[in-house]
């Protein structure tokens, strides 16, 4: 092939240098990413919402479709990979409270 240069290295991991200069570090599996702020406030959030949603079941079924929803949108945006449990857990309650409140209210 003319215009290329022959490659003598063999690219391995040891040899390979990242775009500012320095040696790309393996990630183990004990590191985990944070929890982002954003993320722990909308579980906090979906949570205290299951209180409000159960007690508009009761007395407001159509504002409880509206508190469900919000907190199936809080659930999907609580979700992180070291609680993923939590924010099932929580998007399953507020679910079924959805689906009671639309019930009632028909």
């Amino acid at each position: 092939m003319e215009g290329r240069p022959a490659v003598d290295a063999e690219v391995t991991i040891d040899n390979v240098r990242s775009v500012d200069g320095t040696t790309p570090q393996p990630i183990s599996d004990d590191v985990r990413p944070p929890i982002l702020p954003a993320s722990q406030a909308a579980m906090t959030a979906a949570t205290i919402l299951v209180a409000f949603s159960i007690a508009s079941s009761v007395y407001f079924p159509v504002g409880g479709v509206a508190i469900s929803v919000l907190g199936i949108a809080m659930s999907l945006a609580s979700w992180t990979p070291q609680r993923p449990w939590l924010a099932i857990g929580l998007l399953g309650i507020h679910g079924l409270l959805f689906i009671a409140c639309y019930l009632r209210t028909i």
